[in-house]
């Protein structure tokens, strides 16, 4: 493997697993075995390395979302899929095919010097297709506060899974089912499949009600 690509490997999962500001250059290199002088040499330095890693990991994400999302045809499975690809990123370990979530969530939380840049070429996407997903059950014609509401509603309890995850992870804390904000009770259900199942029944039931919503005041 070359050297540049071990490098982006290894900050790749660094800023997956600590966000932009917590990682070092020279902790990137000592993950690699190099020295620190081969960021600069090969990407130019931090800021274009994470960038970097922002587009290497939003490629990656795609094909996973891709491989979930494939043959779900109505908006039930594409809803279904979707949020088993949300869910799996929130739950599973923080291997590779859940980086992007997980940059991403640091981005939002602690925003680096390249935030508006990365809102714009990635994470706005990433808000549309939880838009295609809404607009299936509510209508491409849907009233905008209305949308953008249905996408709180559909984006808050997944936000909220992985940003305790997270925040258990770092704290160290050793039964990581377990969340004090829920008052020690289990958050991650040993059954994710049951979890998912539940999420999807809660918010499938949220769509279908805006969906009636709309319909009685046509």
């Amino acid at each position: 493997m070359e050297t540049s690509e071990q490098i982006l490997l290894a900050a790749s999962e660094l800023f997956a697993l600590r966000g932009y500001h917590k990682v070092t250059v020279a902790s990137i290199c000592r993950k690699v075995g190099i020295n620190v002088a081969s960021v600069s040499y090969h990407f130019g330095g931090k800021q274009n390395l994470y960038a970097e890693v922002w587009r290497h990991l939003y490629a990656e994400s795609q094909k996973v979302l891709q491989s979930i999302m494939e043959g779900a045809s109505s908006p039930e499975q594409r809803l279904y899929a979707w949020l088993r690809y949300k869910v799996s990123a929130a739950l599973s370990s923080p291997g590779k095919p859940h980086w992007f979530t997980r940059l991403s969530h640091y981005e939002v939380a602690d925003p680096s010097p390249l935030h508006n840049q990365l809102v714009r070429d990635y994470l706005m996407d990433v808000r549309e297709r939880y838009v295609e997903v809404i607009k299936s059950f509510l209508g491409e014609d849907v009233d905008p506060v209305l949308l953008y509401q249905a996408l709180l509603f559909l984006h808050g309890p997944i936000a909220d899974l992985l940003r305790f995850r997270i925040s258990l992870e770092i704290k160290s804390i050793s039964d990581a089912g377990k969340c004090p904000f829920f008052e020690k009770m289990r958050v991650f259900n040993d059954d994710p499949e049951k979890l998912l199942q539940r999420l999807y029944n809660y918010v499938l039931a949220g769509l279908r009600a805006l969906q009636g919503e709309r319909e009685d005041a046509k």
